[in-house]
């Protein structure tokens, strides 16, 4: 299978192909490059490094690599409705049933916007696949330009409670290891985020937070989104970062999988917006004034009076 699905290495050997292999065997292989990812898969150098089955991985980890981050998107705000292609988003990981279209099921039947979303289970199909663990994967991102970075999309679920869900990763090294986006107390909405993870433990995303539940009456019910919602969240921890992927992470057991799945339309990626200052004041005693930020999401404040002859007391915190 290659490197994450985005490589793939035809191998036989000559003659009977069920022939026992021996050390002097002629192994022959091609390596295909998926022109999405546009990687620089250099054939002859490929064929040096392969000798009698011995794949030197580290190779292809590197090229691996570069083709992630070699053109990253430096243009904000990024908006992807799906609607003409699938955005460059690929698919990955074990048993994947992710499919890019109309989706036509049961619940889960119109896009977020327009009529061409991402949804795992296929877009006709009513279930899932057992034991399932993938994921799709954003082209990579150069945050170099923003300061207070905030992602938001439209998500629907409709899966197993408690066992089968989603969540969204990021990874800052080209994919060798993820992180992911929020936590338990994100599903709390906030100045940071909204409509974030409903589920504090999804037994199939290694029992961490995740988008899960259903609005059916099979196996474990209730929690499931009815309908497509804004889930919003802050990115301040990846402002000014030039490598930056994205992926949702969907994860399902081997039973009570007939469900609709997971469905992803409509990301921003942005500044997060300013706020304009609102506030009012009340004389509370003599030579003491009270002022209030009416505004929402204040994070902290600071008052200056525009008196500098007032030394201390012209600040206030």
């Amino acid at each position: 299978n290659g490197i994450d699905g985005h490589i793939r290495i035809v191998y036989g050997y000559r003659g009977n192909k069920n022939r026992q292999f021996r050390g002097n065997s002629t192994l022959k292989m091609q390596l295909l490059a998926y022109k999405k990812r546009n990687l620089p898969i250099n054939k002859v150098l490929a064929s040096r490094i392969m000798r009698y089955g011995i794949l030197i991985l580290s190779f292809f980890t590197s090229v691996y690599s570069y083709g992630q981050c070699s053109s990253p998107i430096n243009i904000f705000p990024y908006r992807e409705n799906f609607e003409i292609t699938d955005g460059s988003w690929t698919i990955s990981g074990n048993l994947p049933s992710w499919e890019w279209g109309t989706p036509a099921k049961t619940t889960i039947n119109s896009a977020g916007s327009g009529s061409r979303c991402w949804i795992t289970g296929g877009l006709s199909a009513s279930a899932y696949n057992n034991a399932e663990n993938s994921w799709i994967e954003s082209p990579c991102f150069n945050f170099s330009t923003l300061l207070y970075p905030q992602i938001s999309f439209k998500v629907y679920w409709e899966t197993e409670r408690g066992f089968d869900g989603a969540k969204l990763q990021y990874s800052t090294d080209a994919g060798s290891s993820w992180q992911t986006v929020g936590d338990a107390a994100s599903a709390a909405d906030s100045c940071l985020s909204k409509n974030w993870y409903n589920d504090p433990s999804v037994r199939y995303l290694s029992s961490s937070p995740g988008w899960a539940g259903s609005t059916s009456s099979s196996c474990p019910s209730s929690n499931g989104s009815a309908g497509w919602v804004t889930a919003k969240h802050d990115l301040s921890f990846l402002a000014g970062r030039p490598q930056v992927l994205f992926r949702f992470l969907f994860g399902a057991g081997t039973t009570c999988n007939s469900f609709d799945g997971f469905a992803i339309d409509d990301i921003n990626i942005e500044n997060a917006p300013g706020r304009t200052s609102n506030f009012s004041y009340t004389c509370k005693a003599n030579r003491t004034v009270d002022f209030s930020a009416n505004t929402g999401c204040v994070l902290n404040q600071s008052w200056n009076f525009g008196d500098p002859a007032s030394g201390a007391n012209n600040t206030a915190t």
